[in-house]
């Protein structure tokens, strides 16, 4: 399997490059206004029009201004705001594989023909490794981005993916995340602190809006700098939070649920009756404070970090419908409300049943139920029952569950 990933290298820059730089994004924003314009969008448009303007302007190598038109037409296409001109900002340079060369500790950049420049790296520990390893040729670079201060370099690695010893389930929550093995181990991370990040920066976004004036310079900075520091913090966290679920959970594939569609049910809206107004309006099953908590909680990119750290362990990751996993009980097929942590009739807590499902729906005929003190929240007398669910049944008895497929 191969999986892609990026090297971020710092580099100590120089002013004919940061020349490159704005050059550059000038090349880009031309192009864009010029298929605005013309209203298409095509590289063989764009080549007609830029070519011959960026060779008469510029003197750098051909490869910058096929380049820019490409990244172009790309913006354009990707654009939503239809009320507002697309403008790069930002100043970057998308380097070719034949505008560069890679070396141990510096990025050798063709700018016209037989003339280089050197961009010198600030190396740490893991970079060089990296490097290394695409001067050894074990590793494949694609095309590099660079801005002000950054080398972006992206690498494919292959990895040998085999079938692990088990399974684990996990059941992504906003406090915690939930894991049961088809041996019946339960396992809990705590996810608490990205939630408690965002409550604290929220705030601190309040009050900058009470006490700055909106949209002037100072209120952008403040604006910019708090955002970058709560999604740094959050991306760190996740960061660490994965690598300890996947290095505690070695020789298991993964069972996750795929979360197609989940924003659109958060913020899913029917018609209702306004005894305000007095009419029958679109109006939100779900209050604004859960919205907001459930819009900016990332699920998927924590499973994205999951999943690529897992692979590059050499095991699988499955992705399986999640409908119904928390709500019907897989012990006695009762249904629990969002509002229980638990089975209402037989006690089972409510994301540990989440993850047996799971389990269930990966094709596993048999998952051992965890211990009753980690399956329930309350405790149940001797007893047996059947109950089905889809196409199996199963008996439950004080020792676990025995599952027969019909």
């Amino acid at each position: 399997m191969e999986i892609s990933r990026t090297l971020i290298v710092k580099y100590k820059p120089n002013s004919e490059f940061c020349k490159l730089l704005a050059d550059f994004r000038d090349m880009v924003n031309f192009a864009i206004r010029e298929a605005l314009r013309m209203g298409k969008y095509s590289i063989r448009k764009l080549h007609e029009v830029c070519y011959p303007h960026f060779k008469q302007k510029y003197n750098y190598s051909t490869y910058y201004y096929s380049r820019a038109y490409r990244i172009a037409s790309q913006i354009i296409r990707s654009y939503r705001r239809r009320d507002k001109e697309p403008r790069v900002k930002k100043l970057f340079v998308r380097l070719h594989k034949a505008q560069f060369k890679l070396e141990a500790g510096k990025l050798k950049v063709s700018i016209r023909p037989r003339e280089f420049i050197n961009l010198e790296f600030e190396l740490g520990k893991y970079q060089r490794k990296v490097i290394g390893k695409i001067l050894a040729g074990e590793l494949k670079v694609g095309e590099i981005t660079v801005n002000e201060n950054h080398v972006y370099i992206p690498f494919i690695e292959e990895v040998d993916v085999t079938e692990g010893s088990g399974k684990i389930a996990l059941d992504l929550n906003e406090n915690e995340v939930v894991g049961v093995t088809d041996k019946g181990e339960v396992k809990r991370w705590s996810c608490s602190y990205i939630g408690k990040t965002r409550e604290k920066y929220e705030a601190i976004r309040a009050k900058i809006q009470q006490n700055v004036a909106n949209h002037t310079r100072k209120f952008k900075r403040l604006m910019a700098k708090y955002g970058r520091i709560e999604r740094n913090k959050v991306r760190d966290f996740i960061h660490k939070l994965t690598r300890r679920i996947v290095n505690e959970t070695v020789g298991l594939d993964l069972i996750l649920e795929d979360l197609k569609g989940l924003r659109n049910s958060t913020n899913k809206r029917i018609k209702m009756f306004n005894v305000f107004s007095g009419k029958v309006q679109l109006c939100s099953i779900n209050s604004a404070g859960f919205k907001g908590r459930w819009n900016s909680f990332p699920f998927r990119r924590i499973q994205f970090y999951l999943e690529y750290k897992k692979h590059l362990q050499g095991f699988h990751v499955h992705y399986v419908d999640r409908m119904n996993t928390s709500r019907v009980c897989s012990r006695c097929g009762g249904i629990i409300r969002s509002s229980d942590r638990a089975c209402p009739r037989c006690g089972i807590d409510r994301d540990v049943n989440a993850c047996i499902n799971l389990l269930i729906k990966s094709g596993l005929t048999s998952p051992t139920l965890p211990p009753r003190n980690d399956l329930m929240n309350q405790t149940l007398t001797n007893q047996k029952m059947w109950t089905s669910l889809g196409r199996r049944t199963w008996e439950v008895e004080k020792g676990g569950v025995n599952i027969h497929p019909l």
